[in-house]
């Protein structure tokens, strides 16, 4: 029922561009003077589209693919073998339903070629820029719509591996920060993106001496990261009970500068790291939970 209720709309909306197409046309030629009867037009137009715009539509696929201007070489030839049947089944219709004037078939179709040639043409025409627009602007919709599908997929790809990325950069802090007698550590991360170069380490020295680290690269997102994951394994190579807050983190400079590319922008002023490193000691004899640190 839907099916058979599109094809009469679509086929009354067909009816509708006859009738403006036979208007047009009436119109053109009153403007130069042709003595027009207004039936004969709309007759001519009605049987003309319904008799040319079905065949050129079966035969469109032969040419819709071709680029300009072979398109049109396609075209022309088959309108021009169309013109004559379509000429003579769209007299015979006005000769029988509305004739200008009284006259025998032979003399309307000897005399009365101009409109009907005009109007299969014109319709024909008409028709064929339509679907050969229709057609580029749903290959280009379709174009675009895979453009967007494909954006899409990929966002949601990067999107899993940040979030891969976040878990990794996560597992890296410390999953139970040591304790010492007296005292309560606690710390929290939160990045402002997916990743950052936001860090913290807190592990021990010995029994009663804890290291604790904070740093934070300027910048966000995976470049960042990628540097705090260097610092992290860096602090976790070099830091030991033996060494002070100085020394390590020097090592600690020292190491990413000469694993940086010397391009690189980590070299740039534009992107640094800044670092505070230090003991915290609750076995002091003068200040008992001493933290002596190191900024950078």
């Amino acid at each position: 029922m839907r099916v058979a209720l599109s094809s009469l709309v679509r086929f009354l909306r067909q009816q509708i561009v006859y009738i403006a197409i036979s208007a047009i046309a009436g119109a053109v030629f009153w403007a130069i003077g042709q003595e027009i009867n207004p039936l004969t037009i709309l007759v001519y137009s009605i049987a003309i589209g319904n008799s040319v715009v079905p065949i050129t539509q079966r035969l469109h696929g032969y040419y819709s693919e071709k680029p300009f201007p072979y398109n049109w070489l396609y075209f022309l030839p088959i309108l021009l073998v169309l013109l004559i049947p379509v000429y003579v089944l769209s007299s015979v219709v006005v000769w029988m339903l509305a004739p200008p004037t009284p006259q025998t078939l032979g003399h309307l179709l000897r005399t009365g070629w101009k409109f009907p040639v005009l109007i299969t043409f014109v319709s024909s025409t008409l028709i064929f820029l339509y679907q050969t627009t229709k057609e580029k602007l749903e290959r280009r919709n379709i174009e675009l719509q895979r453009s967007v599908e494909i954006g899409t997929a990929q966002l949601e790809l990067q999107e899993q591996e940040l979030q891969r990325a976040r878990e990794i950069q996560q597992s890296l802090l410390p999953k139970e920060i040591p304790q010492l007698l007296g005292f309560e550590v606690a710390g929290i991360w939160r990045p402002a993106r997916a990743v950052s170069g936001d860090y913290y380490d807190v592990f021990k020295l010995g029994g009663h001496k804890l290291g604790i680290c904070v740093a934070d690269v300027v910048g966000k997102g995976v470049s960042a990261a990628l540097l705090m994951a260097n610092v992290q394994a860096a602090v976790h190579a070099f830091a030991s009970e033996s060494e002070s807050a100085a020394w390590l983190c020097g090592k600690v400079n020292t190491l990413l500068y000469e694993k940086s590319p010397p391009e690189s922008s980590s070299r740039s002023s534009m992107e640094f790291l800044t670092a505070m490193r230090g003991p915290f000691n609750t076995a002091t004899p003068e200040i008992p939970g001493r933290f002596s640190y190191l900024a950078v």
